[in-house]
């Protein structure tokens, strides 16, 4: 009834639902450190549920340089994950039974890229007139108008938005693979083996200016420790990759970020 139409209750119960869902996630953890390995046969049902919500709060067209919608929510999830494999380890089979629930995780560790399009019609429009056009009438074209309303933009979009979700998700998936590395289906570690790489080869690249939401420390040193983990706990049919973990932690202690280099050295 109320999602049937516009109205004030339906934007009210839009705002509620992931409020009531965050306070069922935290006393599913609450539940899990309480009774630990009782849990077990129950994993099955608790990987479904926390998939489920992951799969209902994932958003395809948001803009980028902000938080995502349900962003906490989705921290939470991952924070009742990390609990889950911290207390009961490889009994919960996440590595097996979670292949959906690791797509969402790495949706979100993935890197963010900003485009910005210039359109230059207008400016071709003014070039090709037979009258002579001045320097300031081509400073008031549709180009440079583009160009300003880019730099604009650029200045304006937030460079650690969703770090906190990201940096969870990076310590899901370090404990997921320090519990259940060598039972995650081959396809699905190749999936994450790539998706590091790629993040890693990102942080390489452009030390300076990282990809969103990379330029927060604290999801520079999730990626460090999800890289260590995924050489510590090789899978049996996918090599881990030493090279990239190698060239990865050299460049971190190189950082002059404080918090990554102490972070590194610890490792």
């Amino acid at each position: 009834m109320l999602l049937s139409k516009r109205t004030t209750e339906r934007l009210m119960l839009g705002y509620i639902i992931p409020s009531i869902h965050k306070a069922a996630l935290q006393l599913l953890s609450a539940l899990i450190l309480c009774t630990k390995k009782i849990l077990v046969p129950f994993c099955g049902c608790i990987i479904s549920q926390l998939t489920q919500t992951l799969s209902w709060t994932h958003v395809n067209c948001y803009t980028v340089g902000m938080d995502k919608p349900y962003s906490h929510l989705r921290e939470t999830v991952y924070a009742v994950t990390c609990d889950l494999l911290k207390t009961l380890g490889g009994c919960c089979d996440l590595g097996l039974l979670g292949s959906e629930f690791i797509q969402e995780l790495l949706s979100d560790i993935r890197a963010e890229e900003i485009e910005l399009k210039i359109n230059s019609s207008k400016l071709n429009k003014n070039n090709s007139s037979d009258g002579p056009s001045s320097s300031k009438k081509r400073k008031k074209s549709g180009g440079y108008q583009e160009i300003s309303r880019g730099q604009g933009l650029a200045k304006k979009i937030n460079k650690t938005a969703n770090h906190s979700t990201c940096s969870m998700a990076l310590e899901a998936l370090r404990w997921l693979l320090h519990t259940n590395g060598s039972t995650v289906m081959t396809k699905t570690m190749k999936e994450i083996v790539h998706c590091l790489m790629e993040v890693s080869n990102r942080m390489q690249q452009c030390a300076d200016s990282p990809a969103l939401p990379y330029a927060h420390p604290a999801c520079r040193v999730g990626i460090y420790r999800a890289v260590l983990a995924l050489v510590l706990v090789p899978h049996p049919t996918v090599p881990p990759p030493v090279h990239l973990a190698f060239r990865l932690l050299q460049g971190g202690l190189q950082t002059q970020t404080c918090r990554c280099h102490r972070a590194v050295e610890k490792l």
